[in-house]
């Protein structure tokens, strides 16, 4: 999660820059290496991820579409 002129590739809505519908939920969205137990951090970004799709599916005015993929959500 950086900027994309900084040489991120997923914004903080965990979307992939330059894809309209594509998030990315797993642990390489993180800048740095926290320096505490890895599960912790996962489940947080796994709430956000749930939230972010929860209130994208609302706007779009249907289901989130959730799929996964080692990782991978397009919601």
């Amino acid at each position: 999660m950086m900027p994309e002129l900084l040489g991120g590739c997923v914004g903080v809505d965990l979307t992939v820059y330059g894809m309209r519908r594509l998030s990315v939920v797993n642990a390489s969205v993180i800048p740095l290496i926290p320096a505490t137990h890895l599960q912790a951090t996962m489940y947080a970004i796994a709430e956000k991820a749930a939230d972010v799709s929860k209130a994208r599916g609302a706007v779009e005015g249907g289901s989130t579409g959730l799929t996964s993929s080692f990782g991978l959500w397009r919601g």
